[in-house]
């Protein structure tokens, strides 16, 4: 949702700007829509068309084929011949000052080259079924003519893609071939992939739990042996009875009492059963002694000293700490230490992009399992805020196109500044003392509304700018 802000400006005359405001961020998107001028031959035109959401009034973009970015393709519809096959997406830029993130990235549209034939198995009672799937166009009426260790077993028939059979010898081969009826294709007959028939039954998979590595969280290296699966299957990790993971990555995380069993189906033949479950692996936590949380004060004022952090001690532990945003004065190696916090340089203190602090211990027990606690620490800055009209600081020329002016109340001032985008990203810095002359700054980044940070005398002063083309 925008409001937009109305300036008038009294020079010789009477101005008029509209600048748009932000009352709340939207998430832009885009969708692609591919359009093939002639269905039937290849060599004609497909024309790819993004329709924006959330893109604002005049939105960018740059189409991309196979992750390589096509030059000179940066408008909302593209054109290629039919032979040009790959993966195609369009990335869109959004120009609503709203959008959250303005960058957006279509779903992908492939085009092929040439028509292709793929089967798959499916399996009921003691008969397999072999189903042709065409991708691309074989035209409107193509002959299917299956084949057993290259042997046809019927003429080419249309209405003829299904195979079935329940006499397959083991390791035979079994494969299609389709012959379109377009007049224009270059290649007449077409080959889908081989399917090796295997008259293996189906066996439990099995699970071995090896060496446990790290705690709280239990990481535990787990392997999964099985056989008989397959080349078509699919994975079911189970975690107390819900399922965490459908493909081959092993879970890592575990709590004490957690059960993991492995389930894996398999879509290749007609076995004695498609679908085995491993043994349960139930895991029991030893590392119990280790600490939940740090002591400590968890928010500061910027260049607080001795500050005290603990952990409780335990019997033959180990401890090694480390720190962001500070200084470890004592303790290291015990369970308390004492901290010393930096003072931010003065292009950190600002109420957009705010230093990190943070302290961390890690406890190793007599078992040599190791455990990470982090405890996140927010300072407080000691720094005045002042708007530019307080501060009697004047931006201008507000918009610009190439660059602008700073103009402080005082001299010899020395001045921080920054300029971010609606993101928080810095695109522009530096520094300059102050004089009875405004101090010019060029703007090499793209238009848009920015916010200009200025800080000095520990004051911080924010103020907007639009660039405009």
């Amino acid at each position: 949702m925008k409001k937009y802000l109305l300036l008038l400006t009294l020079s010789f005359g009477l101005n008029f700007h509209v600048f748009p405001q932000c009352t709340a961020t939207v998430a832009p998107s885009v969708d692609i829509t591919s359009y093939r001028q002639d269905d039937d031959c290849k060599g004609k035109i497909i024309t790819f068309t993004a329709t924006p959401t959330n893109g604002g009034i005049s939105p960018s973009y740059q189409w991309s084929r196979e992750g390589y970015l096509i030059p000179g393709a940066t408008n909302s519809t593209f054109q290629i011949p039919n032979t040009e096959y790959g993966m195609y997406y369009v990335i869109m830029t959004s120009s609503d000052v709203c959008a959250d993130i303005p960058v957006c990235v279509s779903k992908n549209i492939e085009i092929h080259f040439r028509t292709l034939v793929t089967i798959a198995s499916s399996c009921t009672g003691n008969e397999i079924t072999f189903a042709a799937t065409i991708h691309g166009n074989a035209g409107p009426d193509p002959l299917y003519e299956w084949f057993i260790e290259q042997v046809s077993q019927g003429p080419p028939t249309k209405n003829n893609s299904q195979f079935t059979s329940s006499t397959l010898v083991n390791n035979q081969e079994i494969y299609v071939k389709v012959t379109t009826d377009l007049e224009c294709e270059d290649e007449k007959i077409i080959s889908s992939n081989i399917i090796i028939y295997s008259d293996n039954t189906f066996e439990d998979v099995k699970i071995t739990l090896y060496a446990l590595l790290d705690c709280p969280e239990l990481f535990a290296k787990v392997g999964a042996t099985e056989e008989n699966g397959g080349v078509y299957k699919k994975y079911f990790w189970k975690l107390n009875g819900q399922t965490v993971s459908t493909n081959n990555w092993i879970p890592t995380a575990y709590s004490n009492g957690d059960e993991l069993q492995l389930f894996l189906e398999t879509y290749d033949f007609c076995h004695n059963s498609t679908m085995a479950s491993s043994n349960i692996m139930i895991f029991n936590d030893p590392c119990s002694l280790f600490s939940i949380f740090i002591n400590g004060p968890d928010r500061i004022v910027v260049g607080d000293k001795n500050a005290i952090y603990s952990v409780p001690s335990q019997q033959g532990f180990a401890y090694t700490w480390s720190i962001t945003g500070g200084t470890i004065v004592s303790g290291q190696n015990t369970n308390s230490v004492t901290v010393d916090w930096d003072v931010p340089a003065a292009s950190a203190v600002s109420r957009i992009a705010a230093p990190a602090y943070s302290i961390s211990v890690t406890e190793t027990n007599t078992s040599n399992q190791k455990k990470t606690t982090t405890i996140d620490v927010s300072p407080t800055a000691t720094s005045i805020s002042k708007s530019l009209s307080q501060s009697g600081i004047t931006l201008f020329p507000n918009p610009t196109s190439e660059s602008f002016n700073i103009e402080m109340p005082e001299s010899g001032v020395s001045v921080n500044y920054e300029v971010l985008n609606l993101t928080g990203t810095s695109v522009a810095q530096g520094n300059f003392i102050s004089t009875s002359t405004a101090e010019k700054i060029i703007t090499n980044f793209g238009a848009g509304m920015y916010q200009v940070v200025l800080r000095y005398n520990d004051v911080v002063t924010c103020g907007r700018l639009s660039k405009v083309q």
